[in-house]
């Protein structure tokens, strides 16, 4: 799992400097991967904890490990959701089984939205109340 989250979060960033939403899709895919190594690990651990007591202390660690490196690998999967959107304007995210998507190759929230509009500033937001300069005037 460990090996699976580390690789993620290499390809993640990989991708985000490369600009390439090939690697930002691979690492997409294997958060399924990672997801059912969780949800594997919880229910081996858990039947151990049913069958000796003695076991849950040490399983419970055990479980919360593989919980912390599932999240590893969904903030890389994040990363890699925002190379897709910063390069093709694509948004990938929460649409895995969305046809409309497959079937156009954008999905249906991102259509005619371009990353400028999403990352401008709102019309009348100054500077000065926090608006990240790296955001650009936005206006």
């Amino acid at each position: 799992m460990a090996t699976i989250a580390q690789s993620m979060l290499r390809d993640a960033l990989d991708a985000f400097v490369r600009r390439d939403t090939e690697l930002a899709q691979h690492v997409l895919n294997e958060d399924d991967a990672l997801d059912a190594l969780k949800t594997q690990i919880f229910r081996e651990l858990l039947t151990y904890m049913l069958q000796d007591p003695a076991t849950i202390e040490p399983a419970l660690d055990l479980i919360l490990v593989s919980r912390h490196l599932e999240r590893i690998g969904d903030h890389a999967t994040n990363v890699a959701e925002d190379v897709i959107f910063m390069v093709s304007a694509r948004d990938v995210r929460h649409h895995a089984g969305d046809s409309r998507e497959s079937e156009t190759g954008v999905a249906p929230a991102a259509a005619g939205v371009t990353p400028s509009d999403v990352y401008a500033r709102p019309a009348g937001c100054a500077r000065s109340h926090g608006w990240p300069a790296a955001f650009g005037s936005g206006v």
